[in-house]
């Protein structure tokens, strides 16, 4: 009994391997739980363009809608990690997380039920799988199940025209919601 605790010194002394990184699904689904305590970039609740949707779920199904339906039409508060760098629109410092809360709209342009999180987390521009150092992810509507990650292609068709950094940023906002 006496050799095990001087085996797990003995292990810890030379170094053992150090524990795996978390997988980027596991990664956003963490964002996706804490993602309201940043803050809102600002109070107004905005129109997504058409092509910023969902994928589908794992499982083939068949959409009943038309084919002139806005799949993609949704309304949406935008939320930053780190508000002051994302109101100045440059740079993005690594760490920074974008999350855009989609809303189904109802008449009035009310928010009707959650339709899900679309998360942007910026890595390092050597990142593997990564848009120039953005790592893009949509979560359901829980904030449970990834179902997307990496480079998502209907993500970085818009992002990619960005003006500085992947972002868009909102026009006019120099201050905080609240203040």
């Amino acid at each position: 009994m006496r050799k095990l605790p001087l085996l797990l010194i003995g292990l810890t002394a030379c170094g053992a391997p150090p524990a795996p990184a978390p997988r980027r699904s596991e990664v956003l689904q963490r964002l996706a739980a804490g993602y309201e305590a940043y803050g809102k970039v600002d109070d107004t609740l905005r129109w997504s363009p058409g092509l910023c949707s969902m994928p589908p779920p794992p499982e083939p199904r068949m959409s009943a809608a038309g084919a002139s339906t806005p799949h993609g039409r949704k309304l949406y508060h935008l939320y930053a990690k780190d508000w002051d760098a994302y109101t100045k629109g440059g740079a993005q410092p690594e760490g920074q997380v974008i999350v855009k809360e989609a809303w189904e709209p109802l008449p009035g342009d009310r928010p009707g039920a959650k339709q899900g999180l679309y998360i942007m987390l910026k890595t390092s521009a050597e990142a593997v799988d990564s848009d120039a150092g953005w790592v893009y992810g949509t979560v359901t509507p829980d904030g449970r199940t990834v179902t997307s990650v990496g480079r998502v292609t209907s993500c970085m068709s818009c992002h990619v025209d960005a003006p500085k950094d992947r972002i868009f940023g909102l026009p006019g906002r120099t201050r905080r919601p609240g203040s």
